[in-house]
């Protein structure tokens, strides 16, 4: 399987471009952000799609995380850097206010890494 983002492709890590794939298609997103895919009713399986989506790639959950965890770092960072800079779309997502969602995703993901790994 095969998935490319062209928006702001870049090169970088196989785990990297994983993890960013679950960021949005698990989705690993705040609750309100997945009600509008049709996703985070309870029970919603969220560990299950990050299981298989990993699965299918090879990939381990654990590692998954991990790599989403520094990438939303890295990402808050380039918006506050390059946005300060004027540099598009950063200075866009700084003007809209990403840096707080981003974050908050962050810790969401970490308070519920040991469900989204299955272990609850």
């Amino acid at each position: 399987m095969c998935v490319i983002d062209w928006d702001l492709a870049i090169p970088g890590e196989a785990l990297d471009d994983l993890a960013q794939l679950a960021w949005y298609s698990v989705p690993l997103r705040l609750p309100d952000r997945q009600r509008r895919v049709g996703h985070g009713a309870a029970g919603d399986p969220l560990a299950r799609r990050l299981r298989l989506l990993c699965e299918v790639f090879g990939e381990n959950s654990a590692d998954v995380l991990d790599a989403l965890t520094r990438l939303q770092r890295e990402e808050t960072d380039r918006i506050a850097r390059l946005g300060r800079l004027g540099a598009d779309p950063w200075a866009t997502f700084l003007r809209q206010n990403f840096i707080p969602d981003i974050e908050e995703e962050r810790a969401g993901a970490l308070a519920r890494r040991e469900e989204l790994l299955g272990h609850s």
